[in-house]
């Protein structure tokens, strides 16, 4: 039974105790109190005062992980974890989360194979604030173009869903070189005032794939030779600055078949044509369609597929017409002939 004398509880506001001779309290901000406040709550005393002191709670955290604890410092893979993930501990903990997509970042980022890289990227993550993926990646934002190309080409497709990529050693990794080649991301108040009249979306980028965090804007922008846009947000949208994990849910959209450019498919699969929803439309992204809406006559030659609107249920194609793109937006398939390789999928 607790001894009500030793023990002073103020549910989900306080609680203080004594534990060899001391007295011990923790208040609601204490990243452990909902456990400290059960503990002292079933006379557990012992496991209270492990809870409260930081590191004895940070050994908790931690116990089962590749991340082990020295003295004050924390080491993953005998290299030093710097004080910012130290600190995402505390607070992964104080939010219920475990340390797994902690210690899966830290997986990631030793696969950087440079330590410049490695030592820049934890001052863009102290400076954006931004969370890390319950897989092991990060997020950050970009600024793109009203039709989601690249500020500065026009021509790399930043379309929701898409992964870009280039050559690692394409990328500048000079970081005194402040802009220069390679695929950029940027903290929400970098990104947020940088082409303003375009869009912005929010990218997931594997820490293994940052080259160069920039000198200047003080660590708010980076180099990367891989992301993957995953959403568009308003400017003004700060949700992902200061939060710590982030589930990134798998896109609902699964296509019956995704094949990239393999022209032979359409008649390997015995389609003559295609009956279903948009979302079950078997896309190919690599070859050209031609689209004919039959409740107007119009046709839509050599189109590529681009993205499906999950909000409005439609499939989304475009092509470039030598400046910038040309969109094209089916909904209704019973409306539409769509053919490829002189095969007709609209039903």
């Amino acid at each position: 039974m607790v001894n009500k004398i030793a023990t002073l509880i103020i549910p989900n506001v306080s609680v203080g105790f004594f534990h060899n001779g001391a007295w011990l309290t923790a208040n609601k901000s204490h990243h452990q109190y909902t456990a400290v406040e059960q503990a002292v709550g079933s006379g557990d005393f012992e496991a209270a005062a492990k809870l409260i002191s930081v590191k004895e709670a940070v050994s908790i955290a931690i116990s089962g992980s590749g991340i082990t604890l020295k003295g004050n410092q924390l080491y993953f893979q005998g290299n030093v974890v710097r004080g910012i993930l130290g600190k995402r501990i505390l607070e992964m903990m104080r939010l219920g989360h475990d340390c797994e997509p902690l210690e899966l970042f830290l997986t990631n980022l030793v696969q950087n194979p440079s330590s410049r890289a490695v030592e820049e990227l934890y001052g863009f993550l102290e400076v954006s604030m931004l969370p890390i993926t319950d897989d092991g990646h990060f997020l950050a934002y970009k600024s793109v173009r009203k039709d989601f190309t690249d500020h500065h080409t026009g021509t790399m497709d930043n379309s929701i869903g898409s992964i870009v990529e280039m050559t690692r050693n394409l990328v500048d990794e000079d970081k005194n070189r402040t802009c220069s080649a390679g695929l950029h991301f940027a903290a929400h108040e970098y990104a947020k005032g940088f082409g303003s009249s375009g869009k912005m979306v929010v990218l997931k980028i594997n820490p293994k794939d940052v080259v160069a965090i920039p000198s200047d804007y003080k660590n708010m922008k980076g180099r990367a030779c891989k992301y993957e846009i995953l959403e568009e947000v308003q400017r003004d949208d700060t949700k992902l600055v200061k939060a710590q994990v982030v589930e990134v849910k798998k896109a609902p959209y699964v296509p019956q078949s995704d094949n990239y450019g393999d022209e032979d498919i359409w008649t390997q699969l015995g389609w003559k044509e295609f009956i279903g929803t948009a979302a079950e439309f078997p896309i190919n992204r690599k070859t050209a369609y031609d689209l004919d809406r039959k409740s107007n006559d119009k046709e839509y030659t050599g189109f590529f597929f681009t993205a499906y609107d999950e909000k409005n249920d439609n499939l989304v194609f475009r092509k470039h017409n030598g400046e910038d793109f040309t969109y094209c937006t089916v909904g209704d398939l019973s409306d539409w002939e769509i053919t490829v390789n002189d095969i007709v999928l609209g039903s």
